[in-house]
């Protein structure tokens, strides 16, 4: 165990996957900056608060989601890899995750109706 463990490390996988991670979190930087600066240059002051707001709702929201979605690609996978259908996983899960959408798209609407904000 300890042995395929050394070879996958000094093999180069776990290291070009903690390079892979440095330059996307370098690039997200740049990106993130960029975007704070587009925001503030589209949009008249009065605005920009609600869409700031709105951007890290959605950046928090993807920090959740993201890996409960990979979990779920897992949970498929492995379903398949033993044999068994793996529908009912990724139906489930769409199901999940349109229930979701929906009552957070109705929240919003209801939030920026009484505010008469479009």
């Amino acid at each position: 165990m300890h042995e395929r463990t050394y070879r996958i490390f000094l093999g180069g996988q776990v290291t070009s996957l903690l390079g892979d991670g440095l330059a996307l979190r370098c690039a997200s930087v740049f990106f993130d900056a960029a975007l704070a600066v587009t925001v503030q240059d589209l949009l008249p002051g009065g605005r920009v608060l609600p869409a700031n707001a709105t951007l890290e709702t959605a950046a928090q929201l993807s920090r959740v989601l993201g890996p409960a979605a990979a979990g779920i690609l897992i949970a498929g996978s492995v379903t398949a890899a033993a044999g068994n259908d793996p529908r009912p996983v990724f139906l489930g899960s769409g199901v999940l995750l349109a229930a979701v959408t929906i009552t957070a798209w109705h929240a919003s609407l209801r939030t920026y109706a009484g505010t008469g904000r479009t």
